[in-house]
Formats: C-alpha cells, sequence, structure tokens
C-alpha cells in the first residue's frame, strides 16, 4: 500500500505534467526522463523507508529538469533531476548555518537523506 506521503510526492510530481499553460520556449516542461527518475527515486526510496515519505512539493526547474521538496520544520531536503541523463543531478540538504549538497541521486542515497531528514537529532 502506498503511504500518504508517496502518494502526495507522485501526485505533486505528475501534476507538473498537466500545466501545459505554465510553459512556452523559454520555461520547458519536465521531460519524460526527468519524471521517471524522480519516481523511481521516490518508488525506490519508499519501498525501504521503514515509516512514511515525508510531505513534498514538486516543481520544475525551467529546463526540463524537476526538483522535490521534503517538508521538515528545522531542515531543508531537495532531490534535483536534471533534464538529462547527462545532466547534473544532486541532493540538497541544510539545517541552521549548515548545508552542502550530495551528486549521488541513487535511491541508497535519496533513502540515506530522508533517514537524515526524519532523525530527530
Amino acid at each position: 500500500m502506498i503511504d500518504d506521503g508517496l502518494q502526495q510526492a507522485l501526485y505533486a510530481l505528475r501534476s507538473l505534467l498537466l500545466e501545459k499553460d505554465d510553459y512556452d520556449d523559454d520555461f520547458s516542461e519536465p521531460t519524460p526522463y526527468a519524471v521517471q527518475v524522480a519516481e523511481n527515486l521516490l518508488l525506490g526510496a519508499e519501498l525501504l523507508l521503514k515509516d512514511d515519505m515525508p510531505s513534498t512539493i514538486a516543481t520544475t526547474l525551467g529546463d526540463g529538469g524537476v526538483r522535490i521538496h521534503f517538508r521538515h520544520p528545522r531542515k531543508r531536503l531537495r532531490l534535483v533531476i536534471p533534464a538529462e541523463a547527462t545532466g547534473f543531478g544532486y541532493i540538497y540538504h541544510s539545517e541552521g548555518d549548515e548545508y552542502g549538497s550530495d551528486n549521488d541521486i541513487s535511491i541508497a542515497a535519496l533513502l540515506n537523506w530522508l533517514k537524515w531528514l526524519k532523525a530527530d537529532g
């Protein structure tokens, strides 16, 4: 059974494809590659996550890539998927004044950062 957080994430991601009026020559809709990679990462991480996926927001980057924001009161976690396989994707994380990025956008890396996001410490 799909948890509410994952269902929300997939809905938010797919809704980017429905907003055709928001896109033009200067601001591209998400590519099939970006959407498929994001869906695969979310589904894979959710299978291994022991509890619910955090609440999310999905946005387009305007170049065909997508960004998934995972919500938390004190921490920030963003998954950035490029428009094409040759692009640069990353996971951005921050808490207070500390921040960084991880160039590994695998299921294992996303799972690690989701656990970090959900940890109390």
